[in-house]
């Protein structure tokens, strides 16, 4: 019975020292410097990826007036334009979307401007993508173009 009791203690024993031994190497290797563990952050929720930029307005904002798509137009800027120098203002800012100009007039001024690149031949589809694009300050000036014309027409 001794023997056996003697032999129980034994194992026990040796359990006790496999299994606290590597709390015990840890503390042994840190010299004994508990150290804070940060819990492990939740993983982070992952949302849907954002929507592509609008295309920006070709060349850096070319044109006579580049400045209509950056801040709205002043009374004193249409001044001393003519209803022909207007009309060319209002279609730049589309120009500089790449609108496709059905007036040949028109398509020829804008095809000789280097800045200008026609989104393609598809002028439905194309122009419908260039309204869309417009910036709300591209919108506002090209009402208030189309108001100073409409009074130089009366």
């Amino acid at each position: 019975m001794k023997k056996r009791l003697l032999v129980l203690s034994l194992l026990c024993f040796m359990s006790l020292i496999f299994l606290g031994a590597p709390a015990l190497a840890q503390t042994v290797d840190d010299g004994g410097v508990d150290e804070e563990v940060a819990p492990t952050p939740p993983p982070e929720k992952t949302s849907p990826p954002a929507p592509p930029p609008a295309p920006a307005p070709q060349a850096a904002w070319g044109g006579r007036w580049p400045w209509t798509s950056e801040r709205l137009i002043r009374s004193a800027d249409l001044d001393p334009l003519s209803l022909g120098e207007l009309e060319l203002m209002r279609n730049e800012i589309y120009a500089r979307h790449g609108w496709v100009f059905r007036r040949p007039d028109l398509r020829n001024y804008f095809e000789s401007q280097p800045w200008y690149r026609p989104r393609s031949d598809n002028a439905y589809y194309s122009n419908r993508q260039v309204e869309a694009e417009l910036s709300p300050i591209e919108r506002r000036n090209i009402q208030i173009i189309v108001s100073r014309e409409n009074a130089l027409r009366r």
